[in-house]
C-alpha cells in the first residue's frame, strides 16, 4: 500500500519534486517484499495440501524464514549483510528509504489530510473529496 500511496502522491499534482523523484525507485524496491508475500501465500497452500506433519513443519519453517526476510531483508549473496541490494530489501530498508525521503522535504513534511464525518477528506490542495472506500480507496482513481 505504501508504494501505491507514494505513486499516487507523485502524480496527484500536490507532490514535491522530492516525492516525484523518489516514487518510481521506491515502487520498484517494494517488489521483493511483495514477491515474498506472494511466496508465503503459496507456501500456506502447500501446508494445507501436505500429507505429513514433517512436510508441514518444513514448509512452516520456510514461511518463517521468508517472513523474517520481509522484515529484516534477505542475504541472497550469503555475504552476511541483509538488505544490501533492492532485491534483498525488507520492510526495515524500505522504512529507512521513506524516512530519508521525508527528511529531505523542504519545507518539512507534516500530515496534511484531514478526515471528517462520512469519509470526507480535505486534500493538501484544499479540495474536498468523498472517500467511500476509506483511506485512499476512491480519491481521484487511487486504488
Amino acid at each position: 500500500m505504501a508504494a501505491n500511496h507514494i505513486s499516487f502522491a507523485a502524480t496527484s499534482g500536490d507532490a514535491s519534486d522530492n516525492v516525484i523523484r523518489f516514487a518510481p525507485a521506491f515502487k520498484n524496491d517494494v517488489a521483493a517484499v511483495i514477491g515474498r508475500c506472494d511466496y508465503i501465500d503459496l507456501l500456506g497452500k502447500d501446508i494445507s495440501a501436505s500429507v505429513s506433519l514433517q512436510e508441514a513443519a518444513a514448509v512452516a519453517r520456510e514461511i518463517l524464514r521468508t517472513a523474517q526476510a520481509n522484515v529484516d531483508g534477505d542475504d541472497s549473496a550469503g555475504a552476511g549483510v541483509k538488505g544490501s541490494i533492492p532485491a534483498d530489501y525488507g520492510v526495515a530498508q524500505l522504512r529507512a528509504q521513506l524516512e530519508a525521503m521525508v527528511a529531505r522535504e523542504n519545507p518539512p513534511y507534516r500530515t496534511v489530510d484531514d478526515w471528517y464525518l462520512f469519509n470526507l477528506v480535505r486534500l493538501p490542495n484544499g479540495r474536498w473529496v468523498f472517500d467511500k472506500l476509506a483511506r485512499g480507496g476512491n480519491i481521484d482513481g487511487y486504488k
